[in-house]
């Protein structure tokens, strides 16, 4: 009888930002199982955690945000990883460290011998703006016909550019409507390989760890 094999991999670093940000810690863990090392019956989970300082006052306190996703076999399709609702917190946006995390989830992938995988997920309008924040990821507020109103953005361009980088286009699929709404699907490729990402920090490498957080 054909036994399940359960599996693990933990990788971890820190991101030391040139100037405004409190370093960020990022802590990816891929738990997944088969049935006798076949991809057939294969299914898991990707978990993500990130410690960073919430800039916002008076505190400035230690925050945390956990991400997770399922990864499962399709018939016909092979390993597939679906997004649900990957958004960061206000503090952790416009500075390249959802892309890092998404390349972070691509080498633990990797590493573990779950690659080719396809990534699907849907588009919302309801993310067609987004918080605008500084280069201290401290909320922007605009003084709009004498009251204060907290600034937003345009984000449809820059989030569709953002899913697109992790998409092998030979055999992607990528469809926006004017609203901001839609899906895609394709290969899952490492999104920091792309020449237009820039981040505004350095990687840290932490080292191995065990699963249950950053030590």
């Amino acid at each position: 009888m054909s036994g399940i094999v359960k599996s693990s991999r933990v990788s971890a670093c820190q991101l030391v930002f040139k100037q405004g940000r409190a370093p960020v810690d990022v802590r990816v863990q891929l738990d997944w199982e088969c049935v006798s090392g076949s991809l057939m019956g294969t299914c898991g989970q990707v978990c993500v955690s990130v410690v960073y300082t919430d800039p916002e006052p008076p505190l400035r306190a230690r925050a945390s945000h956990c991400y997770r996703e399922k990864i499962f076999h399709a018939q016909g399709v092979g390993l597939v990883l679906h997004i649900i609702d990957f958004q960061l917190p206000s503090a952790l946006m416009q500075c390249g460290i959802g892309t890092l995390i998404w390349s972070r989830i691509y080498r633990v992938l990797d590493d573990a011998g779950l690659l080719p995988m396809q990534l699907t997920g849907g588009l919302s309008g309801k993310d067609a703006t987004v918080c605008h924040v500084n280069a201290d990821g401290l909320q922007v507020w605009h003084d709009i016909e004498g009251r204060s109103e907290l600034g937003r953005i345009p984000n449809t361009v820059r989030r569709n550019a953002f899913w697109n980088r992790m998409l092998d286009t030979t055999n992607g699929r990528f469809d926006c409507d004017p609203a901001g709404a839609g899906g895609f699907s394709g290969c899952f490729i490492d999104p920091a390989a792309h020449l237009s990402y820039q981040p505004a920090f350095t990687v840290v490498e932490l080292g191995a760890v065990e699963p249950g957080g950053i030590s």
